[in-house]
């Protein structure tokens, strides 16, 4: 993907430590929003629908995985161990012990 986007002479930016915490905490609560179900029980709200089988489950306890342990990786893993969750962390280089200060890591 990124050979053919600078082939069309596209560029690709990596802004490290730029916005570390707000990308961790919209990708945790992503996960609430998806496991909760929260979209789609809003739109069966708002247009007077049942929520029947909406009903969502709880991150606490869930099994976590994280592809990619940099800054944005360590930080959501961070969060995902206060609900308890168990985390899988996966990452190329050798930096998956970081992830062992902030959650169990199976």
């Amino acid at each position: 993907m990124i050979l053919k986007l600078a082939r069309k002479k596209y560029s690709n930016f990596n802004s490290a430590g730029y916005s570390t915490q707000s990308v961790a905490e919209l990708t945790v609560g992503l996960m609430i929003a998806c496991n909760r179900k929260i979209i789609p029980c809003d739109t069966a709200t708002r247009n007077r629908k049942t929520r029947d089988g909406l009903i969502g489950n709880e991150l606490s306890n869930k099994t976590i995985g994280i592809v990619g342990t940099g800054a944005i990786g360590i930080r959501v893993s961070r969060i995902a161990s206060l609900f308890h969750c168990k985390i899988l962390g996966y990452n190329h280089s050798e930096k998956i012990q970081n992830l062992s200060n902030w959650g169990k890591i199976h």
